[in-house]
């Protein structure tokens, strides 16, 4: 079967966890939880797990490591070809916040702004999914599940859900095209630690028409260490987007985190 990078047989797609416009300084209006109410216990854990991720981007220092996104597409009928490609990009966390430098594509050592990778890119793999979820200004409506065991630890599962006041951004294009999605999904906490072990996301609501028709990531966080210090950061994540070029998947890896260093540089595997 015929293989081709991404970059040259998809549209540009870009992906964001940050709310666009003076929406994220306002107090999300969400409509109260239809969830059962939860349990004294229920409620216990969820403090625990609020105060993880309070001082979740407080604690973590800056560091950077390094992102393997795998992209395939299957096509539709109108878009024959099939597409795969992996890139490789530098990933650093300064000041609480995560940025991006694309080190090689298929191998090839490039220097790339990733806004011109085309394809499927996303941004908010890192903390920054925690720390929207439970900022008090994005009044994401939360609720209990269940209990179950994850990677061999006993977790508890909790809902939420974002209105699209504090919503996912979705760009698709050319033509750009842009639309805010309320999100909601699923959080796995550590039941003795409050720890979060993996979030689930799906864009809803989407408008019929909007390139893009169906997304959800998964983010699974594992040990971690810096320096002298262990942390829970991001170890993998799957991106599945269903648009009107096709049904797309990316599969990214982290590696090698290590203390932020000005004078880092990267040497790509070979091919």
């Amino acid at each position: 079967m015929r293989s081709a990078p991404l970059l040259f047989r998809l549209p540009f797609v870009l992906l964001s966890a940050v709310a666009a416009g003076p929406a994220w300084g306002q107090q999300a209006r969400i409509a109260p939880s239809k969830s059962r109410p939860m349990t004294q216990g229920q409620e216990a854990a969820l403090a625990a797990v609020r105060e993880y991720a309070r001082n979740y981007i407080r604690d973590l220092p800056d560091y950077m490591c390094i992102q393997t996104t795998r992209r395939e597409i299957e096509p539709d009928a109108l878009h024959p070809f099939t597409s795969a490609d992996e890139i490789r990009e530098l990933v650093t966390f300064f000041g609480h916040r995560e940025t991006y430098e694309v080190q090689s594509v298929n191998g090839r050592p490039v220097h790339l702004d990733r806004a011109t990778l085309g394809g499927n890119v996303s941004f908010g793999e890192f903390g920054t999914m925690i720390e929207r979820i439970f900022d008090p200004v994005s009044g994401a409506e939360l609720g209990y599940q269940r209990r179950t065991t994850l990677r061999g630890s006993a977790v508890d599962v909790f809902t939420y859900r974002v209105s699209k006041a504090h919503g996912y951004t979705l760009r698709a294009g050319p033509p750009i095209r842009e639309y805010i999605s309320d999100w909601s999904g699923l959080i796995y906490a550590d039941r003795a630690t409050g720890a979060v072990l993996r979030i689930r996301m799906e864009c809803t609501g989407i408008p019929p028409g909007f390139p893009v028709r169906h997304l959800n990531i998964t983010v699974d966080y594992g040990p971690a260490t810096i320096g002298t210090r262990d942390y829970f950061l991001p170890s993998h994540f799957e991106l599945d987007q269903a648009s009107d070029r096709g049904t797309m998947k990316n599969r990214g890896d982290y590696r090698s985190y290590r203390k932020f260093d000005t004078d880092a540089s990267f040497t790509p595997a070979a091919p």
